[in-house]
């Protein structure tokens, strides 16, 4: 072999060493570049937002639901309702109830349907007072000496769609709702009006907080 071939041998050599060399460099920076991935979940669901409004009255005797219109919480007057004399007010105490105890409640009162005599209705007046310091399962004394918030007062004919929402309840919170009911005492002697009845719903609209 000659020179100048031994020469052109090792420049292939070489040649082949540093594309080996050059492929060695490629091949570290390829392993260098690690890959790693951390991932997070959540569960999304309403099982920490039960909610539900209950109320009581002393002639239903328990806390319930009484959802609907036709499943109302009877409210009984004290002395006697439905025998009204004119000038002597009846009285009736309404609790309320959140169940769950995750959230609060806002509460508007407002009236339902009035059926049955309009001319009786014409003649009584409704005042209802958010108890004063009544937050406990215990029904707060309804009668004339009881003081508090009037929600709303006027004669049981009259339009009423939407109440005030001045009680709020906490959590598993109470509250208690006196009724106030007086035949207008300038009706003594208008004998049109015994035998007469009048029935009114009430409704408690709560949203929660």
């Amino acid at each position: 072999m000659t020179t100048a071939d031994q020469t052109q041998k090792r420049r292939k050599v070489r040649a082949i060493l540093a594309s080996g060399l050059v492929l060695g460099v490629g091949a570290a920076v390829t392993l260098a570049a690690w890959n790693d991935s951390v991932w997070g979940s959540s569960i999304f669901g309403t099982g920490d937002s039960q909610w539900n409004l209950q109320g009581y009255t002393e002639a239903a005797g328990d806390w319930d639901d009484f959802a609907i219109e036709g499943e109302a919480a009877a409210m009984t007057f004290v002395p006697d309702n439905e025998a009204l004399v004119p000038g002597v007010p009846v009285y009736s105490v309404f609790g309320l109830h959140e169940e769950f105890g995750n959230l609060g409640a806002t509460i508007g009162l407002s009236k339902g349907n009035v059926t049955g005599s309009t001319a009786l209705a014409g003649q009584i007046t409704v005042t209802a007072t958010l108890v004063d310091g009544a937050t406990t399962a215990s029904p707060a004394t309804c009668d004339g000496t009881t003081t508090g918030t009037q929600l709303f007062s006027g004669l049981l004919s009259s339009a009423l769609a939407s109440g005030t929402s001045a009680i709020t309840l906490a959590p598993e919170g109470y509250a208690w709702v006196c009724f106030k009911a007086e035949l207008s005492s300038g009706i003594a002697g208008d004998l049109t009006l015994q035998n007469q009845t009048a029935t009114a719903t009430w409704v408690f609209n709560g949203q929660s907080v």
